[in-house]
């Protein structure tokens, strides 16, 4: 499933909204981070450079450092590797309370990115609701 993702998402250069959910959020290994995560000159272009919304379900595997570390490089583009867009909007979704987290490192240097004006906050439910990180 991952290496689908990361075919589906080659051939979409121009995505600037990704919602992932279900099983579908599961696609989102370190490796799949990885290649979201823009690098900078000399690297391999980061998929979907023109993201600006990401939504995902939350799971238990989710490798909390580098998805720390794609949504820093999302957020503070530093234009070396061309046009990548800014991070405008993540939602994380989860199904209850504590059933999956995010490290509490890489949860800090999210919360860091919110108090910048990054929109970043997830849902839990059923019923959903907005919560802050």
């Amino acid at each position: 499933m991952e290496a689908d993702l990361i075919e589906c998402l080659q051939s979409t250069p121009f995505l600037t909204k990704l919602f992932l959910i279900q099983q579908g959020a599961v696609c989102i290994t370190t490796e799949t981070l990885s290649r979201l995560t823009n690098r900078g000159p000399g690297k391999a272009l980061c998929l979907v450079p023109k993201l600006q919304c990401l939504q995902f379900q939350l799971y238990p595997t989710l490798d909390g450092p580098a998805f720390a570390d794609m949504i820093q490089s999302r957020w503070r583009p530093d234009g070396t590797q061309g046009p990548v867009a800014q991070l405008d909007k993540v939602v994380i979704g989860q199904d209850s309370e504590g059933e999956a987290t995010i490290e509490s490192r890489p949860l800090a240097r999210l919360r860091q990115y919110r108090d910048e004006g990054l929109d970043i906050y997830r849902t839990m439910g059923p019923p959903y609701g907005r919560y802050q990180l």
